[in-house]
């Protein structure tokens, strides 16, 4: 009986990739890595990095490098090449380089057959991600961004904080663009089970808690981590690895990513994060949150940024 084992791909092993393949291997996410980037020292020398982590972890990894072909057989590739925003840039000035990069890559990782599930980390991610589904072909529920699940994880730090209490205790996610434009659904976060409203309301030292404040350092929180040590990697890294943990797993647990949505939520070809349920599949099944008003305007804004974007690319290409 021939046993299957994880195999991931990493495409772009900066700051940004290598923290993903070393979260991997030290959490034991994964039985085979294969690392691709365009610096041959810089993917040979983290390919040895990671082996020498090997002897003092609980689990072994193979790891190849530089090799499309090994893709073939892969269950995830995930696109993690591009640069990193320069000062006073948004992710969005990124997307000219992101999109020389998909059109590099896409036709090698569709000639080696991968058959697989898209992860995209490359920004802007929500452009990215309309943009891969686009060149590659795939069904919507196997090409997904990563999209706001490091700002949730950032939204959970940053309140948990406030309160007083373990961000994991905060239930509730930023949706919308991983960027300037992301929102937060106040009417579906909550503490221990609590409506955060309810729960601030009740606490006289957090009665005037400025919820745009939180929203504006959770959108901030990338550049603060960016401008202080020049780039951002543990969180984006786990972010990732939770996600392939979940996929591999088969775990049908929510995360909030960027997908194709396509009527949910009132809204059409574009790609944003909305909580999801991963499994074996990719996307399993899209999460309709019942939105207030206010907080649909806002989402529709979002999406509006990113379509305009996408926009951009579709001249280009005619």
């Amino acid at each position: 009986m021939k046993i299957k084992s994880r195999k991931v791909a990493v495409i772009g092993v900066g700051n940004v990739g290598s923290h993903v393949a070393f979260s991997l291997v030290t959490r034991g996410i994964t039985d085979e890595l294969i690392l691709i980037d365009i610096k041959e020292d810089k993917v040979k020398s983290e390919m040895l990095d990671l082996k020498d982590s090997l002897a003092n972890l609980n689990s072994n990894v193979t790891i190849k490098i530089q090799n499309y072909s090994e893709l073939k057989d892969a269950e995830i590739v995930v696109i993690a090449a591009g640069p990193l925003p320069r000062f006073e840039q948004t992710r969005l000035d990124t997307l000219d380089d992101g999109i020389k990069i998909i059109d590099d890559i896409m036709p090698k990782i569709l000639e080696s057959g991968f058959s697989g599930i898209f992860l995209v980390i490359t920004n802007p991610c929500d452009v990215i991600t309309h943009y891969v589904l686009e060149k590659s072909g795939f069904p919507k529920s196997r090409v997904i961004g990563t999209g706001t699940s490091l700002d949730s994880a950032r939204f959970r730090r940053i309140t948990g904080d406030i309160l007083g209490i373990d961000p994991k205790s905060v239930s509730g996610y930023s949706l919308g663009e991983h960027g300037d434009s992301q929102m937060i659904p106040w009417s579906h976060i909550y503490v221990g089970g609590k409506p955060f409203k309810q729960y601030i309301e009740s606490k006289e030292e957090l009665k005037n808690t400025d919820l745009d404040k939180i929203l504006k350092d959770t959108s901030y929180a990338g550049w603060e981590v960016l401008l202080g040590k020049g780039a951002t990697c543990f969180g984006i890294g786990t972010a990732a690895s939770a996600l392939i943990k979940s996929i591999f797993n088969n775990e049908y647990s929510v995360h909030p990513v960027s997908v194709f949505l396509d009527g949910e939520y009132e809204l059409k070809n574009v790609c944003l994060s909305v909580p999801v349920i991963l499994g074996n599949k990719g996307v399993e099944e899209i999460i309709e949150l019942k939105l207030t008003e206010e907080e649909q305007k806002q989402l529709n804004r979002s999406a509006e940024v990113i379509k305009t974007y996408i926009g951009k690319i579709n001249k280009k290409i005619i």
